[in-house]
């Protein structure tokens, strides 16, 4: 019976975590987008925001 609990938790926790990556990456589900995320890396002065910001959101972990 604990298995089938690691095993729901781990599919509950997954699928938060890749609904949060694909919102925060292509703002999808009402999600800001990479572009309003490079726009705020520009805004502090940052070179290359885009390619700063697609980075960022690929190297974040949730």
């Amino acid at each position: 019976m604990r298995r089938l609990d690691l095993l729901v938790s781990g599919w509950f926790l997954g699928g938060y975590a890749a609904v949060h990556g694909v919102k925060k990456l292509f703002g999808a589900f009402a999600g800001h987008g990479l572009e309003a995320m490079a726009a705020g890396f520009g805004s502090i002065g940052l070179r290359s925001p885009k390619a700063m910001a697609t980075s960022a959101r690929l190297s974040q972990r949730s």
